[in-house]
């Protein structure tokens, strides 16, 4: 279910990365096994989506990258 904000609209794979990157900093690689030890068994995105989610948080502000 998407979650509605003051300005934009996050789907439901950016929610469920922003929740998981609270417990720390992480990879997309860090971030599908997360995913997959805890809710996999009954949603997982597919790596791509998570991989296409984490340049949009952090253009929109919500994450930060470091190189």
């Amino acid at each position: 279910m998407p979650v509605r904000t003051r300005e934009e609209t996050l789907t439901t794979t950016e929610c469920a990365v922003l929740g998981l990157l609270t417990r720390g900093p992480m990879s997309g690689y860090d971030l599908k096994k997360a995913i997959d030890g805890s809710v996999g068994y009954f949603w997982g995105p597919a790596k791509s989506q998570i991989y296409a989610v984490l340049p949009r948080l952090v253009e929109s502000g919500y994450a930060t990258s470091r190189k």
